[in-house]
């Protein structure tokens, strides 16, 4: 009842979305779950290009996105403005192979990421006994 009488609207699983407005202007993502979004996102349902594709693409066109359509200190886009931006799009197969490549790395990336947090604890522990007096080495 609520989203009925509220400006938010439903978007499925795999949804590609863009922020429109303040700080996070620009910024895209995939919807992993059914979910409702007001009026500050944008929902695309690409017709002739993969989902994936799209949100590298437009992630990749962020910065020029911004300093080209917005002006002053917090940018605001619109859904003519994303509507108006010609993307090249290559055929599906590429689209497919551009998309995995881009997955993967980020998948490798966050997998560093992790290990270096893990590591980082790790070090912050033996700084500890260490600096403490806890640990001797001698």
């Amino acid at each position: 009842m609520g989203l009925e009488n509220s400006s938010a609207k439903m978007v499925n699983q795999e949804t590609l979305l863009i922020a429109l407005y303040g700080a996070t202007a620009g910024v895209t993502a995939i919807s992993k779950i059914n979910a409702a979004i007001n009026q500050a996102v944008l929902a695309i349902v690409p017709t002739n290009a993969s989902v994936e594709f799209l949100y590298f693409k437009l992630s990749y066109l962020k910065n020029w996105l911004i300093t080209t359509y917005t002006q002053g200190g917090q940018p605001n886009l619109s859904a003519d403005i994303v509507k108006s931006i010609e993307i090249s799009i290559p055929k599906k197969e590429e689209q497919t192979a551009i998309a995995t490549i881009l997955s993967d790395m980020d998948a490798e990336i966050n997998a560093l990421q992790q290990k270096r947090e893990k590591t980082s604890q790790l070090k912050q522990g033996m700084m500890q006994e260490l600096l403490t007096g806890k640990t001797r080495l001698i």
